[in-house]
């Protein structure tokens, strides 16, 4: 159960979280999958992900800019999947909790043919998947830090994602992280290969960059 002190301190980082940056908040108990569930639930809108230890992460839906950039990702995606490539693409309002790492959303997110068959039925039905996505995407809007989402996408490839994108508009970057550990930046680039993560994908940035 979350202490009151705790309940005031959420109240206020998401009075402000619509419009302002992630706000971290440290509740003193262990961040469940169904403690963000209910927070989801109790304030519609808003997206609660787990931070440090006993700490969870407030922050609003993605909007402008980093949600058409976003929406441009996912639909090149789909483009991809309709070519007969398998799996399944989602977008922001997803999350995952993956077995090696802590509750996490990112912004465009693709699983494999075999990752997407792992889910039960009733595991989908959950508002975090407990399965690593083979592919994520992180956009940073202009309420977020750079340096702030370099460390979540190391989050997401120790808990064992595949290939991360984190595209900085503001900063015209684009950083590939690799499974193996590699980072691939990238000035203002036209396009980057997802192969062999994504066999045959090559996502285009003309449009990013308008």
């Amino acid at each position: 159960m979350v202490t009151a002190p705790a309940t005031e301190s959420i109240d206020k980082a998401a009075a402000t979280a619509w419009d302002g940056p992630p706000t971290h908040v440290f509740v003193g108990v262990p961040v469940t999958d169904e403690l963000l569930e209910r927070l989801s639930d109790e304030y519609d809108g808003l997206w609660f992900e787990a931070g440090g230890e006993g700490e969870i992460v407030i922050a609003g839906f993605a909007g402008g800019p980093a949600r058409l950039i976003g929406a441009i990702i996912l639909e090149q995606i789909r483009i991809w999947l309709r070519s007969g490539a398998g799996g399944a693409a989602c977008d922001s309002q997803s999350g995952y909790h993956p077995p090696a790492g802590r509750p996490l959303g990112p912004d465009v997110s693709w699983l494999s043919e075999a990752t997407f068959a792992s889910l039960t039925e009733a595991q989908m039905l959950r508002r975090f998947w407990p399965v690593a996505p083979d592919f994520v995407v992180e956009i940073v809007s202009p309420s977020q830090s750079l340096r702030d989402q370099q460390a979540k996408m190391r989050d997401w490839i120790s808990a064992e994602v595949r290939l991360g994108l984190l595209l900085s508009p503001s900063d015209e970057l684009v950083e590939l992280y690799w499974s193996d550990g590699r980072v691939e930046s990238f000035r203002r680039p036209d396009a980057v290969s997802c192969d062999p993560v994504m066999p045959g994908f090559t996502l285009r940035l003309d449009e990013v960059w308008r």
